[in-house]
């Protein structure tokens, strides 16, 4: 809340901006690979961390493979077993390397094809 009380834009850190190159919801079959794509920036320059991961939200709550987790392109791997209907969250989550460190979210829906 820093850049709430200062006068200086400067002064303060600011949230990284994310964004998603791939729709927010994705129409999957067992056993795909799924490409994903992420980008983001920091309005003060600083570094950014990337992390994707399984919200466990979805209709399927075990482990999901997923490939390069640390960067802007990872894979997810559909299970062979996934069943029509089942929805896996996957998150995007842009840390920034400012003080204090801030971080921004982005959400990706893979539900298996009915």
């Amino acid at each position: 809340m820093i850049w709430a009380t200062t006068h200086s834009y400067e002064l303060a850190n600011h949230p990284p901006y994310a964004s998603l190159d791939v729709p927010n919801l994705i129409r999957v079959v067992p056993q795909q690979r799924v490409p994903l794509f992420g980008s983001a920036t920091d309005p003060d320059g600083d570094a950014l961390i990337v992390k994707w991961w399984l919200m466990p939200n979805g209709t399927y709550q075990n482990p999901v493979k997923m490939e390069k987790t640390d960067g802007f392109h990872p894979v997810v791997i559909i299970p062979e077993g996934a069943k029509t209907g089942e929805s896996y969250h996957i998150i995007m989550e842009i840390k920034d390397s400012g003080t204090p460190s801030l971080t921004t979210y982005k959400r990706i829906v893979l539900k298996v094809l009915d």
